[in-house]
């Protein structure tokens, strides 16, 4: 379980202990560490994405608007073992608030509460990760005429997750907080290049990992990510108090440029 409940994560991470073509394969202790810091997330957060899609489209007609609070909410509902409520408001350029987007948009205010458990299973590994997450989001330059689009935004939420695989069970509980700080996409979507060309994602973990309930592990990590024009990031990761910072290409193959401190 302990490579296979966060697969992605860990692979995402991986590259942050990599150097080049040289470095040996992971240790033990550099996969428990990638994994006691990593957060699967629920996977519907609009928070931190690095994708395109930031746009204000029509909420579905399943979805409640309040005249009184001006906020559309979609659900509760639910996926994978998640109850996920979100609630959305469209802003002209005055700043008062739409019940439907349309040309005159500018700007629209997300939040995201996902909660439950999601269940992990595969040939050689089961596992169970409770999750409690909370999200603000503000995007900005969504008029006709603008050539940006901006997101901002804030998230908090805990995570525990237990499973268990050949060599045993292990038990990781992580508290966390993201930002997203003035990432910046072009306002016209582009497929062959859906990064942003400005902007920072920064989370910072708390964690304990306890490993066939032995004595638990600590971990504080940091974790910033840059992005620049042309889909150029450059992750700094630091665990513990030891800093790795990598500088790779979003969409290629070619291993990130890494060096320690």
């Amino acid at each position: 379980m302990r490579r296979s409940l966060a697969t992605a994560s860990i692979a995402a991470l991986a590259a942050l202990y990599a150097c080049a073509d040289s470095t040996p394969p992971l240790t033990q202790e550099q996969l428990d560490e990638a994994l006691a810091i990593s957060v699967s997330g629920a996977d519907v957060d609009p928070n931190a994405q690095t994708a395109g899609g930031h746009t204000a489209t029509q909420p579905p007609v399943t979805c409640a608007y309040n005249a009184t609070t001006k906020w559309t909410t979609c659900g509760p509902s639910t996926l994978n073992g998640l109850t996920i409520t979100r609630e959305m408001q469209f802003l002209d350029s005055t700043g008062t608030p739409q019940q439907m987007p349309n040309s005159a948009t500018r700007s629209m205010k997300s939040k995201t509460t996902v909660t439950g458990t999601k269940t992990i299973q595969t040939p050689t590994s089961t596992g169970t990760i409770t999750i409690s997450r909370t999200s603000d989001e503000t995007v900005t330059g969504l008029g006709p005429s603008s050539a940006q689009r901006v997101v901002n935004g804030t998230a908090t939420g805990a995570e525990n997750s237990v499973g268990t695989d050949t060599r045993g069970t292990m038990a990781v509980q992580r508290t966390y907080t993201d930002s997203t700080i003035a990432m910046t996409f072009a306002a016209v979507f582009n497929p062959a290049s859906p990064w942003p060309i400005s902007g920072k994602i920064v989370r910072n973990v708390t964690a304990t990992a306890t490993f066939n309930a032995g004595t638990p592990k600590n971990y504080t990590s940091r974790e910033e990510k840059t992005f620049e024009a042309g889909g150029k990031v450059t992750m700094k990761l630091t665990i513990n108090g030891q800093t790795r910072t990598c500088v790779g290409q979003l969409g290629s193959t070619t291993p990130p440029v890494c060096t320690q401190g």
